[in-house]
């Protein structure tokens, strides 16, 4: 009949009249969906989160424990120490290596005899510059840098990964300038620095000296050890001064210690050559 012709041309018109409406629903969700995706994307992106795990060569992020580090130092007459570290590292997570840095610039202060001596404190500690040359390392590529008073040695491939245990050899010669000191020479040095972010399992010293010390320098010996700037032996360093050698051992140190040597000397015990710059302190 004609009334059900018009009600079946109605219904399909409202059928053709919501296709598009349901079209257009149907891409506002996908564009909704692409729209959100793209923020999470660039939220991420902007924070600096990785959707990958991140692995990089860079001893400050950890991934490893150092199970043996050893120490052989050589102390010559001309200011110069011929240093041979042998670090056995315990990777336990893929690293590509890890970053050796040496300070150059140490600070000295003074005896309790220098301070009563002065009565009315215009002694101050004094900070000298270092060199530091001769680098090689033994076991892995390297590479070495200079900047902000460090020399800083990157061992390790930037296109390998390496895991489990590695062992690494470094040979280097520190050379100590001529001392500003009128009344004595010194022994500053630390064996093992503060820059280590790794747990040490088990570290070992050796300090052979060109010179045999005297009796009374050998009294003055002193180890320093724990955090930055410690005046104590916080580590409980195990150690050992005979006339031409100082050595000592130390278990179980947390990230961050270090361990120095300290002893006066008799004037005119050292003769460096090398006069480098120099800033006094407070």
């Amino acid at each position: 009949s004609l009334a059900t012709l018009l009600r079946q041309s109605s219904d399909s018109k409202e059928k053709q009249c919501m296709k598009p409406k349901k079209q257009k629903e149907k891409m506002y969700k996908f564009l909704s969906k692409v729209l959100h995706s793209t923020l999470v994307f660039c939220l991420l992106f902007c924070l600096g989160v990785s959707l990958t795990p991140n692995i990089e060569a860079r001893a400050d992020q950890g991934g490893f424990s150092i199970q043996d580090y050893d120490v052989h130092a050589i102390l010559h007459q001309d200011n110069t120490m011929e240093v041979t570290e042998v670090i056995e590292v315990d990777f336990y997570q893929a690293r590509h290596g890890i970053y050796r840095t040496i300070p150059r610039t140490m600070t000295v202060g003074y005896t309790q005899a220098e301070k009563e001596a002065d009565p009315l404190g215009t002694i101050r500690a004094e900070r000298y510059s270092l060199k530091i040359k001769d680098i090689s390392v033994y076991g892995a590529a390297y590479d070495v840098d200079s900047e902000d008073g460090e020399t800083q040695i990157r061992i390790g491939s930037a296109s390998t990964y390496v895991e489990g245990l590695q062992t690494y050899e470094i040979h280097y010669t520190i050379v100590y300038p001529k001392d500003y000191k009128d009344t004595r020479d010194f022994i500053f040095y630390s064996p093992l620095g503060a820059s280590w972010d790794a747990l040490i399992d088990h570290f070992s010293f050796t300090l052979d000296l060109d010179k045999p010390l005297s009796k009374e320098e050998m009294e003055q010996v002193k180890i320093y050890s724990g955090p930055y700037g410690s005046t104590n032996n916080d580590l409980n360093v195990d150690y050992n001064v005979q006339s031409n050698q100082i050595s000592g051992t130390a278990e179980n140190i947390s990230r961050q210690n270090a361990i120095t040597i300290f002893t006066a000397l008799h004037e005119g015990t050292t003769r460096s050559e090398e006069r480098f710059s120099r800033n006094a302190e407070t």
